[in-house]
């Protein structure tokens, strides 16, 4: 197990020479005690060498930047070309130190390292612009030349080009860069080649590192590669570890794959980082493994940033505390909790109500998927819980709601229908069915009606409790006091969030009441009627999950110190202030979610044959529909005369869907199909998998209006019959464009195909890639969407609809402390919020609506809910998702004047990157950068030149 390291912290010139000096062709010591006064960081890098320099494989020299034009610099002196004007000498070597140690240590393989970094430089170099990277082949073969023949022990050259995001062809052009040095520069000279790349898990993951693709850079044959397995959490991210195991265990497969593992280093952090999560956004500082020690030892304590005039710090009136660094079995790191006085994971956290609990990436979460009502009502005067039936009613549920001002009450659910209808043959006609007999009289149906009665005067509030299971069972009529009144049905926005819940409640409105009152149910349609609240105020207070969790604040200890000495511990004095941080992923706002089916839940149902167009949501399409004893129209069956109210077309779906253990619908010929024509702006996706080895045609219906017709409307169509993507209505095909190389090769794999239709603009789209974007050449008022397969087998997993026309936000938060309430993260918009709150914006920008551009970012980030007076002892606070689809993983409670986490790598987890990467017969490990790291690693690597594995 070899291991190499690089010059970052190499000591300057000027401090080596207080240490060493060449006199008369001999290294002489001055100073022997002069590192004592360099940094740490500095003083680390030449012990480690000094010290352990037999167990050192490599060093790659940190000291030649490339610029714009191809030549090269002295990195640490940016302003100093290393070669002179003429390009025949070095003018800038690199400091003496280096010189020192390379002419001490010649058995160290010392490497010119070559530094490129930033989307623009890197990019002139593979393209060769102005012929830069000719003069950087040109410039690296003389300085390379010219360090052999002053007797540099120079052993290869190392190329270090970063930047983020993949042009295309650009993995290409790098491969032959590094071919070109090869060729032009290590050859010739008899040096070997090494080359840095990013970690990576998958050909293209993460895509913005695809020019770095392992299979392309194995091409290259270079005689080492390098990985850049650390900074996973990295500065600007979200708190955590550089190099998480479950990661490296990914990079590590990847590797064995696609690059020669016997010739691959993995690297290792041999730093952290310290995030102060104090403050929204606050950034990760590097902290070494030497300074954190200090951290631990209470020799440091937060800033706020700024310095005095003299250039000092201003600090905070913080005590320096000792702390203790945690082990983190995610990475073998040491996790520290900086001036937190409480924290709570996701396990620790207690749920109040509509909360859910996932994994990504290893990590527990927490997140409210839907909002829902949790009212509030004032003055309640009256709670009808039950009615008194008559006609055609059947029991149904009983629902028990809780409510803020309300209390615990169970309500009895109803079902009403209008009179049903027999065919009588004597009279050929249709007349009131016979439901029974009272002793000898017959007793025939009648209208079913709920009836409610109660005692007020006065204005108030009625709220109905009820429940529309599915579209169209979406409508009850009722009388107040003989005035009529319809719940739902045209007064719902196609966006109402309440379909298919067990109960929800109604805002009827106010009302004029005077003594005794009646409140008559009829016709419910399918939907169910559980009562009525009369009160004097309501706010349905739509809203994410709640949960708990109770701090215990207690005073730390911190060092009694008297001119440097320690005499004792003793209490220290505990914050002024504390703020509760929720560390938690805030997106921009999503169109609203209008029908979200994941076919997983339907296979513990019990559907008729396990077919989804046997559920009332996906009916089959049937011209000629109709519910016999429905009402006194005669109608002939073909076999039978029956009594109806009508005919008429419903459904749209066809074939069969078939639920599938694993979780997936199947279907080779068919569409599925909401039963819900929208009239509203919509985007909508499907995921489908495309089975091996068949010619499908499969994709989106959208905008079908024909109810009981399942060939009308557009087609979003993925054709693996001639590889290429089409919009089609009414089967005329109107755009086509081929398929990318990748959807090509899809089949067997899930995919993502996506629909907007705004204004009638149509925008389809197929995994990350746009095929349309155009104006539907047939305007349609209103339609239906779903999935749709032709010629061959899909697995369907999820079928979204969503409007444009609404935004839903995922920002805010809130915190409940002493019965105070202190909300976080509303964004300042230009439109306001309606009833649902939800924003009224209509169009596929939201962020427009931004008064500031907010800088989103699917990562955790630090939320500060509140900063409160400090307390000592237990106190139970309540967290709040105001809005749903935040993700939150942590709460911490700190001194508000700043409370950090960090983690850092030591020896601990430098053992287990060593146990991990030799599994895969990789050749060693390269550790960023020598000089900061825990030295007791020292101890566990064996000598560089034996060839046995640690």
């Amino acid at each position: 197990m070899k291991f190499l390291s690089w010059s970052l912290h190499a000591p300057s010139s000027a401090n080596f020479d207080q240490y060493k000096q060449k006199i008369n062709g001999e290294w002489v010591t001055i100073d022997p005690n002069a590192p004592m006064n360099w940094g740490v960081n500095s003083r680390g890098f030449l012990q480690a060498i000094e010290l352990y320099h037999e167990k050192i494989y490599a060093i790659g020299l940190h000291d030649f930047g490339v610029a714009n034009d191809g030549t090269i610099y002295n990195y640490k002196a940016t302003w100093l070309n290393v070669l002179n004007s003429a390009g025949t000498a070095i003018q800038s070597w690199v400091p003496t130190s280096l010189r020192y140690l390379m002419e001490t240590y010649p058995n160290i393989k010392w490497s010119l390292q070559t530094i490129a970094f930033g989307d623009t430089l890197v990019n002139r170099l593979l393209d060769n612009t102005d012929g830069c990277q000719d003069t950087y082949i040109d410039q690296l073969y003389k300085i390379a030349e010219l360090y052999l023949a002053a007797g540099y022990p120079i052993a290869g050259i190392e190329t270090d080009f970063e930047k983020v995001g993949t042009r295309e062809g650009d993995a290409e052009k790098y491969r032959d860069l590094l071919i070109r040095t090869k060729q032009e520069v290590c050859i010739p000279l008899g040096l070997e080649d090494r080359v840095n790349l990013y970690a990576m898990t998958g050909v293209n993951n993460p895509s913005y590192y695809g020019w770095h693709s392992y299979p392309i850079m194995a091409q290259a044959n270079c005689d080492e590669y390098q990985l850049m397995t650390y900074d996973f959490a990295w500065a600007g991210s979200a708190p955590g570890p550089s190099t998480p195991v479950w990661w490296l265990q990914n990079v590590m497969s990847w590797v064995a794959q696609s690059l020669p593992p016997d010739r691959t280093f993995i690297g290792n952090a041999a730093y952290g980082r310290r995030w102060n999560i104090s403050v929204e956004g606050g950034r990760g500082a590097t902290v070494t493994y030497k300074q954190l020690i200090q951290w631990q030892n209470g020799l440091f304590k937060h800033n706020e940033g700024s310095r005095r005039p003299d250039g000092s710090f201003w600090w905070v009136n913080q005590p320096f505390l000792p702390w203790c660094g945690t082990h983190d079995d995610e990475s073998h790191y040491q996790k520290s909790y900086l001036h937190v006085y409480d924290m709570f994971r996701e396990p620790h956290i207690e749920t109040v109500r509509n909360i859910n609990r996932g994994t990504y990436n290893q990590e527990r979460f927490i997140t409210s998927y839907f909002k829902r009502q949790r009212p509030v009502f004032g003055g309640v005067l009256m709670v009808l819980t039950s009615g008194v039936r008559s006609g055609e009613t059947s029991l149904s549920l009983q629902a028990t709601r809780n409510e803020e001002g309300l209390g615990q009450h169970t309500f009895q659910g109803y079902t009403v229908r209008n009179r049903q209808w027999a065919y009588d043959e004597n009279r050929k006609a249709c007349v009131p069915a016979l439901v029974g007999w009272d002793g000898e009289e017959p007793i025939f149906s009648e209208d079913g009606k709920i009836t409610y009665m109660f005692n007020a005067t006065g204005n108030y509030r009625l709220i109905a409790l009820v429940s529309f299971p599915t579209y169209g069972a979406d409508t009850i009529g009722i009388t107040v006091n003989s005035s009529p009144f319809t719940i739902g049905g045209e007064n719902l926005e196609d966006w109402y969030p309440f379909y298919v819940l067990g109960s929800h409640f109604y805002d009827c409105g106010s009302w004029n009441f005077s003594g005794t009152n009646t409140i008559e149910v009829g016709n419910t349609n399918q939907a169910v009627i559980y009562g009525f609240i009369v009160c004097q105020s309501y706010d349905q207070n739509n809203l994410g999950g709640v949960m708990r969790c109770t701090p215990n604040i207690q005073q730390f200890y911190e060092r009694d110190e008297v001119d440097g000495k320690v005499l004792k511990k003793r209490l220290a004095s505990l914050p002024e202030e504390l703020t509760v941080t929720a560390e938690t992923i805030r997106r921009v706002p999503r169109p609203v979610i209008i029908w979200e089916d994941n076919i997983s839940p339907h296979v513990n149902q019990q559907i008729p044959n396990n077919d989804l167009t046997r559920t009332a949501y996906y009916r089959r399409a049937n011209p000629a529909s109709y519910s016999s004893g429905s009402g006194p129209n005669l109608y002939w069956t073909g076999e039978q005369m029956v009594c109806i109210s009508q005919v008429s077309a419903v459904g749209f779906s066809s074939g069969e869907w078939i639920i599938q253990p694993a979780g997936y619908a199947t279907c080779s010929n068919g569409q599925l199909i909401l039963d819900k024509r929208f009239s509203c702006n919509i985007h909508a996706e499907v995921r489908l998998l495309f089975e091996t080895g068949q010619q499908q045609a499969a994709g989106m219906r959208f905008l079908a209006s024909q109810r009981g017709n399942s060939n009308e409307g557009y087609l979003f169509l993925v054709d693996y019959r001639d590889n290429t993507v089409k919009l089609i209505y009414n089967g005329q095909v109107i755009a086509t464009e081929p398929m990318s190389a990748a959807l090509a090769g899809l089949q067997g794999s899930s995919v993502d195909i996506r629909v907007t239709v705004h204004n009638n603009r149509f925008i389809g789209v197929v995994g990350n890639r746009q095929y349309f974007d155009m104006q539907l050449p047939t305007p349609v008022e209103q339609g239906a969407w779903g999935a749709y397969v032709k010629g061959g087998q899909v697995r369907l997993y999820n079928l979204i609809i969503n409007t444009t026309d609404r935004y839903e936000p995922m920002e805010k938060l809130a915190v409940k402390i002493d019965e105070q309430t202190y909300t976080f993260g509303e964004v300042p918009r230009s439109v306001g919020y309606d009833q649902y709150g939800y924003l009224e914006y209509s169009g596929l920008n939201v962020r427009s609506t931004e008064l500031e551009p907010y800088p989103w970012d699917l990562d955790y980030r630090h939320s500060p809910l509140a900063t409160v007076q400090s307390w000592q002892g237990s106190k139970e606070i309540e967290v709040q998702f105001v809005d749903a689809g935040i993700w939150l993983r942590s709460i911490y409670v700190g001194d508000a004047e700043g409370f950090s986490v960090a983690w850092n790598g030591d020896a601990q987890g430098f053992i287990r990157t060593v146990d991990i990467i030799r599994g895969y017969n990789a050749k060693g490990i390269g550790m960023w950068a020598l000089g900061q790291e825990d030295m007791t690693l020292f101890t566990y690597l064996p000598d560089a030149n034996r060839e046995e594995s640690v």
